[in-house]
Parts: C-alpha cells; sequence; structure tokens
C-alpha cells in the first residue's frame, strides 16, 4: 500500500454537503488517517508509531491504525484495554503516562504491555516493583519553544535525574530507553535536537548492545495543516535524521514515535451554524459571530487561541474582521477574539461554518453536555 496524493478530506467534505443531520457535526475522512500513517512510516521508517490515542479514541480510528501495524500510546487502563480490545499486541503499546497507581501498571502489565514512561524515582520504584522485566522509558523535560500547545513543567525531568534512574532500572534487570514530548503543533523542528542531546548524556551511563538497544522514543508534536503555517513533513524528517546521526553516533537503539496530531487532525472538519451576529459598540473589533460550537462541544484547544482552525463558508461577498464564540453563557466561551477572523459582511443566522484540520482533541475534548448543549456529533464519512 502506498502513499497517495490524497491532501484533503474529500469524503468528510462530501458527506458534509449532503449531510442534514444536527449541528455541530465531526466528519472524520479515515483515508486521510492511512494516508497519514503511510507517510509518516516512510518518513523515519526506523521508528515503531505508537498513535496517542487522546487526539482522537474515535473506534474506527483506532481499528484503522490497529490493521496497519501502528502500535498505541497509552495513558490509563481504559486506553490499554481499548486497544488490546482492537487486536493491538500489547508489545505495541506504551504507556505514558508518567504517573499511575500501583494496580494501573499490574493491570497493563497483566495485559501483556511491557514498556513504561517514568520521570520520577518513586514512580520509578512502582515500576521496578509491580512490572518486573518491562523496559523502562526515562521522560526529559523540554521547553516547548515553537508549539502550539506546549508540555513543560508537568511531565519531564533533567539529566542527572534521569540518568540515575535508568542506571538503577538497569541493575534490576529492565530494559532502559528515553522519552520526550517537544509540545503540541510543533513549528519548530529543531526542537528535536535539541532533545536528542539530552538524550545522548543518557547514552553516557547505561550499557547497551545490539541485544540490550537503548529505546529512544522521539514523542509526539508533528503538526497538522491549520491556520498558522508549519513545515512539511520532509522538513521535520530530515532534521531528526541528523540529530540522531550527529548526537547518537550509531549506537544500538531501536526508535519509536508518539504522533497524535499528525495523523488525525487533518482528517476532521466540523460543520456549525452561525446562531447569531451581533454588534458589541466600543470594543476593538464589534462585530461577533456565535456558532453552536465552541470549547465544550470539542474546541478546547483553542482556549487563548493555541489552536486556529481554518474556517470557511459558502457565504460570499466582502469580509470584514469578527470575533468568533461559542454558543454557551461561560463567558470563556471564545475562540478567536486577540486575532479576529475575516469572515463575510453578509453572513447571518442559519448559516453554517467549517472548522477545518479538526480531527483532533475534538471527539475527546467534547463535554456530556455543558449548558444543555448537546456533544458534538461525530461521522465516519463514507470512502
Amino acid at each position: 500500500m502506498s502513499v497517495t496524493n490524497l491532501d484533503s478530506p474529500v469524503n468528510a467534505i462530501r458527506f458534509l454537503d449532503a449531510d442534514t443531520g444536527r449541528t455541530p457535526v465531526l466528519a472524520l475522512d479515515l483515508s486521510i488517517v492511512a494516508n497519514r500513517y503511510l507517510e509518516l512510516t516512510e518518513a523515519i521508517p526506523d521508528a515503531q508509531v505508537f498513535y496517542a490515542m487522546k487526539a482522537n479514541p474515535h473506534p474506527a480510528v483506532i481499528g484503522l491504525l490497529a490493521t496497519m501495524g501502528c502500535g498505541i500510546d497509552a495513558a490509563s487502563t481504559n486506553e490499554v484495554d481499548v486497544a488490546v480490545a482492537h487486536g493491538v499486541p500489547p508489545e505495541r503499546i506504551s504507556y505514558g503516562n508518567t504517573v499511575r497507581r500501583a494496580s494501573e501498571i499490574e493491570h497493563a502489565r497483566d495485559a501483556g504491555v511491557a514498556m513504561f514512561a517514568v520521570d520520577d524515582d518513586h514512580e520509578l520504584t512502582k515500576v521496578l516493583d509491580h512490572a518486573p522485566g518491562s523496559t523502562v522509558l526515562a521522560r526529559l523535560n523540554t521547553e516547548g519553544t515553537g508549539a502550539a500547545w506546549p508540555l513543560s513543567r508537568k511531565f519531564g525531568t533533567d539529566v542527572p535525574t534521569a540518568q540515575a534512574m535508568l542506571v538503577r532500572a538497569q541493575s534490576r534487570g529492565h530494559g532502559v530507553g528515553a522519552t520526550f514530548h517537544v509540545g503540541s503543533q510543533q513549528s519548530d523542528p529543531s526542537s528535536w535536537d535539541d532533545a536528542l542531546v539530552q538524550v545522548a548524556q543518557l547514552l553516557e551511563v547505561v550499557e547497551v548492545t545490539p541485544d540490550t538497544p537503548f529505546t529512544v522514543n522521539l514523542g509526539g508534536g508533528l503538526p497538522s495543516r491549520l491556520a498558522d503555517p508549519t513545515p512539511a513533513l520532509a522538513e521535520f524528517s530530515e532534521v531528526i535524521h541528523a540529530a540522531i546521526a550527529r548526537h547518537l553516533d550509531g549506537a544500538p537503539i531501536s526508535f519509536a514515535i508518539e504522533p497524535g496530531r499528525f495523523l488525525v487532525g487533518d482528517a476532521g472538519v466540523i460543520e456549525a451554524e452561525v446562531i447569531g451576529v451581533v454588534e458589541r459598540p466600543g470594543q476593538a473589533c464589534s462585530r461577533w459571530v456565535f456558532i453552536d460550537v465552541g470549547l465544550f462541544q470539542g474546541l478546547s484547544e483553542a482556549s487563548g487561541e493555541s489552536i486556529r482552525y481554518p474556517l470557511s463558508t459558502t457565504v460570499g461577498g466582502p469580509t470584514s474582521p469578527a470575533v468568533v464564540a461559542g454558543p454557551t453563557c461561560d463567558s470563556t466561551d471564545i475562540l478567536y477574539e486577540r486575532r479576529p477572523v475575516e469572515l463575510p459582511l453578509a453572513l447571518t443566522s442559519g448559516d453554517r461554518i467549517r472548522l477545518h484540520g479538526a480531527g483532533a482533541y475534538t471527539v475527546s475534548c467534547s463535554s456530556l453536555g455543558f449548558n444543555g448543549f448537546e456533544p458534538l456529533r461525530v461521522e465516519i464519512a463514507p470512502s
């Protein structure tokens, strides 16, 4: 199966063109998911792909990737169970959440999971005690510079602490390695170079051979195509391979990578209805466009305008800046105010707006019904 030239979720768009159901609705084009997976395995062929299920846990997505040989990055026992239920072999499941109950480690171990990330000595003790013989990956902290959604501070540790943990784990008979995350929707390929410098320092203190290779998980961060431009996959691949050659110098290493948004983001299109266009005199941008999807129906990543979805509408004519807001009575339910969006002046209640690149962190982040508004409807577009 080779990579096609498919670059637009045509199946999702075709579905929305014909759909008469309620909005907001997210249409998912699985052909895009498959294409992104093939693109990634061709660009970084030496790395086992572990899909970050949190990005979009829809059964159709998990089932498709499982059939293609993709692994799963799990953060909970529920995600472990879902992966196993969809036929993902346990050796292709990585437990990436670094803080867990001992019972959760045991649950994953009993399911056959044998790779666990840690970033604290107490958490390492849990893994040593409850998952003997597993592979331990020390999670390193990164700055996340260049990411739309940085992931620093909550997870990750410094090099000296990681070195001590890996020496301890190896002395207990565990395989060892390193993992990191350079931040979600990363626009700076050099972020991987900076992280791999730290990985090289870990290799100075552990013993690795071709029979006991060091595992390097390159993490997530590869972007999807949103309103703010990012480099193409080829540029990320070039920098990552150059950094590996420069810093790891032929050491016996087993590579992994944990994409989420890259695989599913471009596969999703949300159709929303305009519920009101109002004037707010005296404000920097006085025109407000309210739509029936917002932070609580799956667009939580638009909080702080971190993630900017490209918007489109069939309404024509001249445009002007508009604040875009969600439907709830929560005053934080505003998508784009600091950087208003150019929208047609003719736009009015009942018109439709589409949000593109919305396949990631929308299904999984839609509330059960905040303020009484129904959750995001999700449909798999026929191909």
